[in-house]
């Protein structure tokens, strides 16, 4: 059987004078950005329930109530109640990573509202992990996001300020690691890590969620909007989790034409 080179070589020379560079932001790869391989699960969310699977064994995310709703960006989580999604992933102690791409929506532009955007934690008395986030009130103020993990109902916080907050339009990456001995940090883009040490005692009966799945408190009923999803089950080191960014910009880039804020 016959093969072929997809180059061939023209028969005149074409000179470069006058031609120019290409802009970097009219690049883009040949072939789409493959998902993260040594991950648990990677979901890329949107257009339609399919994307509930995950890419790399087919993991599911279930509605823990209400379905949510779909587009080509990614899905919004139903307001109103506990309808994240819930993984098969059990929670553990320490060494796992979640990291996700966010779209806050305008729910957080009211004072007091607040919103869970993925872990195992309870309201009170229960133990477990949550990333979060809470504004200051009025859109394009202060954006607060917050890792919080739960030792025998005592908390212990680890927040990620950034400003400004544009509601309903601007997406961040967020990653929170957790390393074997507890090293704890949170990544945004474009910002300076933040690191601390933690206790955690895992739920020995609640599994790891996208949005609120569990957390019994009004104020963070609103549902976010989610374009990507990863769990590790290992603490990834800040360079890994910078470079993890850096793929989760070109993906998206590729596949839906979303920029991240910071990168």
């Amino acid at each position: 059987m016959a093969t072929y080179s997809p180059f061939f070589k023209l028969p005149f020379a074409v000179g470069g004078v006058g031609i120019g560079a290409v802009a970097s932001g009219d690049m883009r790869p040949m072939f789409a950005p493959a998902p993260e391989t040594d991950a648990l699960a990677h979901w890329d969310l949107g257009n339609g329930v399919t994307s509930l699977s995950d890419l790399l064994t087919g993991r599911a995310l279930v509605p823990a109530n209400a379905a949510p709703t779909y587009d080509a960006t990614g899905v919004l989580i139903a307001s109103g109640g506990m309808h994240g999604l819930v993984t098969d992933i059990a929670d553990k102690a320490n060494g796992f990573t979640i990291a996700l791409v966010l779209q806050p929506q305008q729910s957080l532009g009211v004072t007091g509202q607040s919103a869970m955007f993925q872990g195992t934690m309870t309201v009170s008395g229960g133990d477990g992990f949550g990333g979060g986030m809470y504004t200051n009130g009025s859109p394009g103020g202060t954006i607060n996001f917050l890792a919080n993990a739960r030792n025998a109902g005592v908390s212990q916080q680890l927040l990620r300020t950034i400003t400004p907050l544009d509601l309903g339009n601007r997406w961040y990456f967020y990653l929170i690691s957790v390393d074997a001995a507890g090293n704890r940090f949170a990544y945004v883009p474009g910002f300076n890590i933040v690191t601390d040490v933690t206790t955690k005692t895992p739920s020995a009966t609640r599994k790891i969620a996208l949005g609120n799945a569990y957390y019994s408190d009004p104020p963070y009923y609103f549902g976010q909007k989610f374009s990507e999803f990863m769990v590790w089950d290992r603490g990834l080191t800040q360079a890994e989790a910078v470079a993890v960014a850096q793929r989760s910009r070109d993906r998206l880039a590729y596949k839906k034409g979303i920029s991240l804020y910071g990168m």
